[in-house]
């Protein structure tokens, strides 16, 4: 008897649902089927969409932060570069190691300091103070606006007892704070015991400070990122930098940040002074130190708080179109997606001429425009890439073939050799230390840049031994301001332009020989003129030239131009440069080969 009355209940809640209008049935069924699902999908979603912020937040964070880590790491690199040169070079015109050996002090020799000093100060930008110590009580320093630091006396004997106990190597010392005469700072410090490369005794020490404002500036845009502050402390827990100025040079061992930030990366939450902050960590490999940022997650999530809002009020006028053309909508817009993702699925696999056909002009059909211009841009990039990857596997061979030039070293060789016969030894002695400086500097790879001091200099010894070979029969000039000795350049870009007008142009002249090499410094770049007084070339001469030079695929057009196309080819490979070497000639007047590179490279 119960069991019936159920069923007539179940019969007449039914009865009464299908005797309503469609409208309401409609209305009905999409409050039960949609607007509580979505709703609940929507709330899911803002908890997770707000997990997903702080996720990608710490992720972001974490990139920037290697990052960053990274720059400081080859910053402290190059002051060890910096703190290392006084044991491997010196200048021609002075001995380092024997002016620090030495214990008497003269005008003379503070000025050969000073200029040392300042030459290393230009090294790296930052360099806030460099000074050098000898054994007898000396200190040598940049003499900039803020004068001596107050505590170098009481620093220094601890400074030496560490660097003699080094075995050799650059100590980085943490950030103190320290008085001059002008103001107070904050710099971390890299110091180097400074040994006679003979007796392999100390001679003195190097000592290069570096203030706290340059890991100030990398750190600048990752806190207006974060809306926090960041924190650097060494393997000691001493504050390195600290973003809010509060915490320098104090040791937070027994701090809660600092006792959970363990191992080399992490994240974790804590709550300081009533506010909650996710905390992310990075240790550097290199330097043992450990950048902590800290990230608010009021602000954090601020935005995340406004979407909710925004997407339960939009939930709530849209759901009523959506009842009507939700179904039209999912078919319209999801066949075109679907053949969009089996294209993909064949871009993927390698088959990159896949072609989306547009049939409208709907967000679909411009999805598929720019599906299809991004396949065809990410085709063309590939053959590009590729392409520059065989110009540069080319240009690196040619720079081997242009570095030492078997008939030059020959001749010269043999005009050695001849010499030798001739003299008792000085003049071979300078021909075989200049040819030796040629060679060290063409086949040393360790830095592709170089000054324009250091090529000018081995043109010079390369006139030089040409001369030796030709009796003086060209004369070498040069027009350069002052001001461009030290701009940094790719090597070896001049010889190979020299040894062409050498070879082709003044070889066979009688008479003068003349070659000028004139520099213009502009506005944005620098200018290079190499001019021959040689017999120059006639217009298709000229042309043939300049087309040979510019090919993009390698040919074995002249063994003796190769120098001026792995020239040409490694200004433009380098400096992104659609220009290299602009050639101009006149038959029996000479040739002029320009070039341009920027000041800012």
């Amino acid at each position: 008897m119960i069991e019936n009355n159920n069923e007539t209940n179940h019969s007449r809640i039914w009865a009464v649902f299908m005797n309503i209008s469609m409208e309401k049935r409609l209305i009905l069924v999409f409050i039960l089927l949609v607007i509580i699902p979505i709703t609940s999908i929507s709330y899911v979603s803002y908890k997770n969409y707000d997990k997903t912020i702080q996720s990608n937040a710490i992720e972001y964070v974490t990139e920037l932060s290697s990052q960053l880590i990274s720059n400081l790491d080859d910053y402290i690199l190059d002051m060890n570069t910096i703190a290392m040169i006084p044991l491997y070079s010196s200048w021609p015109s002075m001995d380092l190691q024997g002016l620090l050996e030495d214990p008497n002090i003269d005008l003379e020799k503070e000025r050969q300091m000073d200029d040392y000093i300042q030459l290393l100060s230009n090294f790296k930008g930052g360099t806030d103070s460099i000074y050098i110590f000898d054994n007898y009580g000396h200190i040598f320093f940049k003499k900039n606006n803020e004068g001596l630091r107050k505590d170098i006396n009481q620093r220094f004997p601890e400074w030496q007892k560490l660097t003699r106990s080094s075995d050799g190597q650059s100590l980085l010392i943490s950030t103190q704070e320290v008085s001059s005469t002008n103001n107070a700072k904050y710099v971390f410090s890299i110091i180097q015991d400074i040994k006679n490369t003979t007796t392999m005794e100390s001679v003195g020490t190097i000592v290069i400070d570096a203030n706290v404002k340059v890991i100030e500036k990398e750190v600048r845009g990752l806190d207006a990122v974060t809306k926090g502050k960041t924190l650097i402390i060494d393997k000691f827990n001493n504050v390195i930098f600290d973003s809010g100025k509060q915490l320098l040079t104090q040791n937070l061992t027994g701090d809660p940040v600092i006792q959970q930030a363990i191992g080399d990366n992490g994240s974790f939450t804590i709550a300081i002074n009533g506010e909650e902050f996710i905390c992310s960590y990075l240790k550097s490999q290199k330097t043992a130190w450990k950048m902590i940022v800290y990230i608010p997650i009021h602000d954090l999530t601020k935005k995340a708080s406004a979407t909710k809002d925004f997407a339960f009020i939009a939930t709530s006028v849209i759901f009523v179109l959506a009842l009507f053309i939700s179904v039209y909508l999912v078919i319209a817009m999801t066949n075109p997606l679907r053949k969009l993702t089996k294209l993909m699925e064949k871009v993927q696999k390698g088959d990159w001429d896949v072609r989306f056909h547009v049939k409208y002009k709907d967000e679909a059909g411009v999805l598929g425009s720019s599906f299809n211009r991004m396949i065809k841009r990410i085709k063309e990039l590939i053959e590009e890439i590729h392409l520059t990857n065989m110009r540069k596997r080319i240009a690196e061979t040619e720079a081997l073939q242009s570095q030492i030039n078997p008939h030059f070293i020959y001749n010269t060789l043999e005009t050695i050799r001849m010499s030798a016969l001739l003299n008792d030894d000085m003049e071979v002695s300078e021909m075989i230390y200049v040819l030796g400086n040629m060679m060290s500097y063409s086949i040393n790879r360790g830095n592709e840049l170089v000054a324009l001091r250091d090529e000018i200099e081995h043109l010079h010894n390369y006139m030089l031994l040409q001369n030796y070979r030709f009796d003086n029969k060209f004369e070498f000039k040069v027009e350069i301001p002052e001001e461009a000795y030290h701009f940094p350049m790719i090597k070896l870009i001049f010889q190979p332009i020299v040894e062409n007008a050498i070879f082709h142009g003044l070889e066979k002249q009688k008479g003068s020989c003349l070659i000028i090499i004139l520099v213009k410094v502009e506005a944005e770049e620098i200018v290079f003129m190499i001019t021959d007084n040689g017999i120059g070339m006639n217009e298709a001469e000229l042309l043939r030239l300049r087309q040979q030079i510019d090919k993009d695929q390698y040919d074995l057009f002249s063994k003796h131009k190769i120098g001026l196309r792995n020239v040409h080819q490694r200004i433009k490979l380098h400096y992104n440069s659609s220009n290299g070497l602009v050639i101009n000639s006149q038959l029996k007047v000479g040739t002029t080969v320009t070039f341009s590179l920027p000041k800012f490279k």
